[in-house]
């Protein structure tokens, strides 16, 4: 058996990420899509599930810290 390749995406609720994500998706990977905005993300997950794909959304906020 051969096992699907795994991404991790962030910033992937939209422009360059969402793209990404998107692409990553309809080539058979699974997709983690990492960004702040749920709402988007369960868009994202839809659109790659919608097409066969497989992903997971994770909410959250990787930028720096500004101290």
């Amino acid at each position: 058996m051969v096992e699907k390749r795994v991404s991790l995406v962030t910033g992937a609720s939209s422009g360059i990420g969402r793209a990404i994500a998107l692409r990553f998706g309809s080539k058979g990977m699974r997709v983690g899509l990492v960004a702040r905005r749920k709402d988007r993300l369960a868009q994202v997950a839809a659109a790659i599930e919608k097409n066969g794909g497989e992903s997971l959304v994770l909410p959250g906020d990787v930028r720096a810290s500004r101290r």
